[in-house]
């Protein structure tokens, strides 16, 4: 069994002008795996496994003015997986002894598993004094986040034997299948912290959620519309900021992940 991992990553922090920083990171992920062997398997099973996962995250962020900040953001994750070459692909078909429990033949199976991850977002920060208290520092901004999955699997040779003794008893034939599955959820939300006054402060804001899911042939499968309020109030006891009370509330909704749909073009 071989194991190798290579990882390059480079970075980038730039202040172009007092008003402007720009920064950000790509890496690339790499495993390459030879040799892989199950248990009571003899080495002609062996699985050899290619994985590559690319990574990158970048942000500007631009003072429009003294009290005004703009932000825009993008950041994504790339999953390239495959295992077994397309010569062992072809066959022989694998065998499991079910007397002996020996493996043979071929790998069980092969899969290759591709997908990604995309989120870009934008939001403005404005800080307002004298306005109803203190101060506040009102938010709002959209993000857009965009997944996809996809897998393609299979038998090597489109056949798995089970042998009884060293003898063919059973053989199941498959050509293989491919699921895949898009997830697109689109997030507007406003926020405010607000600086009542010098002992207390509350936090509000709500989060509109629109999720849309897909499946090849299909087109949408699932939607949902979630609404997400969020509220917190501190209160600084004797305002020296050694005592703090806080009481929060919030409702928050699971992520659109392409697993628990893709399925559905199964």
């Amino acid at each position: 069994f071989d194991q190798r991992r290579p990882i390059v990553l480079a970075r980038l922090n730039a202040v172009p002008s007092r008003n402007l920083r720009i920064e950000g990171y790509i890496q690339v992920d790499q495993n390459r795996s030879k040799g892989i062997l199950a248990r009571n398997a003899l080495p002609e099973t062996a699985t050899d496994r290619n994985t590559r996962m690319p990574t990158w995250n970048g942000r500007v962020a631009w003072t429009a003015a003294a009290r005004t900040l703009i932000e825009l953001g993008n950041g994504r994750v790339d999953l390239d997986d495959r295992t077994l070459s397309a010569a062992r692909r072809a066959g022989p078909p694998p065998h499991r002894d079910r007397v002996t429990g020996i493996s043979s033949g071929n790998a069980v199976d092969f899969a290759d598993r591709t997908g990604y991850r995309n989120v870009t977002s934008a939001s403005v920060r404005r800080f307002v004094g004298g306005v109803a208290g203190r101060s506040h520092e009102l938010a709002g901004g959209f993000e857009l986040e965009r997944t996809n999955s996809r897998e393609v699997s299979g038998f090597p040779g489109n056949q798995s034997f089970t042998d009884a003794g060293g003898v063919p008893e059973q053989v199941v034939l498959w050509e293989g299948g491919t699921v895949e599955a898009t997830g697109t959820l689109t997030t507007l939300y406003a926020q405010d912290a607000w600086t009542i006054t010098s002992h207390v402060s509350l936090q509000s804001g709500v989060r509109l959620g629109f999720n849309r899911a897909s499946v090849p042939d299909k087109g949408t499968v699932f939607k949902t519309n979630p609404v997400s309020p969020r509220i917190g109030l501190a209160w600084d006891v004797a305002g020296d900021h050694k005592t703090v009370v806080r009481a929060a509330y919030g409702r928050y909704h699971e992520g659109l992940h392409p697993i628990t749909f893709n399925l559905m073009n199964a």
